[in-house]
């Protein structure tokens, strides 16, 4: 026999003069084993807005979208809740970095804000096509490109890498 249930049940069979047995079915909810706030980081430039949102992962497999049933908490000044439910941020003044943390189910996850005055939009290269003879030495320099129209030589965590052309 085959049936839906929601709630443990006892299930008992009996054939002709056997003795009836019994089962029982212990009946459990699916367990939460993690939630995830995307993006896990984010950079804004002062008045942008950023929309966040939860994924909650279970032990079944299933994966559920915990968006709309969860508030966000911030530490940091600079930026405030553009939402009810604070998973939509502002960014209000150039600062250090903030976060914001949800809980649920036992389970919590972070992101990390980051605002500056202006947003870098791209980078570059220069120079950017150079001819030199064997054994020169180039100095390659990244452009940062910024949302005001400035640009400026971006001098740390860049990674070069150089591959051969031929």
């Amino acid at each position: 026999k085959t049936t839906e249930v929601e709630d443990n049940v006892e299930v008992t069979a009996k054939y002709d003069s056997q003795p009836t047995v019994t089962a029982i079915l212990n009946v459990e909810d699916k367990r939460l084993t993690s939630i995830q706030l995307t993006p896990k980081s984010v950079v804004l430039a002062v008045g942008e807005t950023q929309q966040f949102g939860v994924t909650g992962f279970y032990d079944d497999g299933s994966v559920i979208d915990l968006t709309s049933d969860l508030d966000g908490s911030i530490s940091g000044s600079d930026i405030v809740c553009a939402a009810d439910n604070c998973l939509k941020v502002k960014a209000s003044a150039v600062g250090e970095s903030s976060t914001l943390r949800v809980s649920y189910g036992g389970e919590s996850a972070e992101s990390t804000i980051t605002v500056h005055a202006h947003k870098l939009m791209s980078i570059g290269v220069s120079p950017s096509d150079t001819v030199a003879n064997v054994g020169a030495t180039i100095d390659y320099k990244a452009i940062g490109y910024y949302s005001d129209g400035n640009s400026k030589v971006l001098k740390s965590d860049i990674d070069w890498t150089s591959s051969n052309l031929d």
